[in-house]
């Protein structure tokens, strides 16, 4: 086997709440509300998905999908993405979302129709340390 292929992963999140947006000034009630309904989502749908568990090290890129074409900075959706990567942590995938096991999450742009996150999930070799 090639030691520098590495196995890729896609999980498609449906918008399971309102976004999460850098911008916002909201209690923290709820806000917390659409942060939990993220992050028990994302875990549930990783499960079913049956992501793998125990990965050494994952970059994620997510990818915003909007319904309609009004201008918005996908990084605003930062927010939104720290739920759903604790999410995935909670389900197994990743030990910690620190720095020594994650990449990114990095945000983008995915397109126009049913709104939802994709999250295209690649695993990476571990961290070596020298």
């Amino acid at each position: 086997m090639d030691s520098t292929a590495s196995e890729s992963f896609t999980l498609e999140i449906p918008k399971l709440a309102d976004w999460l947006n850098l911008n916002q000034k909201e209690h923290w009630a709820p806000r917390n509300k659409r942060a939990q309904a993220w992050r028990h989502g994302a875990h549930i749908m990783a499960r079913q998905a049956k992501l793998p568990k125990g990965l050494q090290r994952v970059q994620v890129d997510a990818y915003v999908w909007k319904k309609t074409r009004v201008r918005y900075d996908p990084h605003n959706l930062m927010p939104t993405l720290k739920p759903v990567i604790d999410g995935l942590v909670d389900c197994g995938l990743l030990v910690d979302d620190s720095s020594e096991y994650l990449v990114g999450p990095f945000v983008h742009h995915g397109g126009y129709g049913n709104e939802k996150l994709v999250l295209e999930i690649r695993s990476l070799e571990p961290l070596t340390r020298g």
